[in-house]
């Protein structure tokens, strides 16, 4: 993974993933999405939510897990939280 963008509470990251990994379930930022550049991935958090190149989509609010389909690279935007956006 590269940090490509952190400002105040946005951050861009992105990601690359062998076929078969697995990022671990884990929590949901404040809000963000995920733009699939290169394969296919799932990403699963009570349904199961297959993402493609060229694809943009919300990431679920709820715990969830992604899995690489195929060799992917994606770009996580998120935003960590809103407290400090006054500043």
């Amino acid at each position: 993974s590269e940090r490509l963008l952190h400002q105040k509470v946005l951050r861009q990251t992105l990601l690359a993933m062998k076929e078969g990994t697995v990022l671990a379930e884990h929590n949901a930022p404040y809000a963000g999405s995920l733009q699939v550049l290169h394969g296919r991935i799932r990403v699963s958090s009570g349904e199961d939510l297959v993402l493609e190149a060229g694809q943009l989509h919300v990431i679920p609010e709820e715990r969830h897990s992604v899995e690489a389909l195929e060799d992917s690279v994606f770009i996580l935007t998120a935003v960590t939280g809103i407290e400090d956006a006054a500043e």
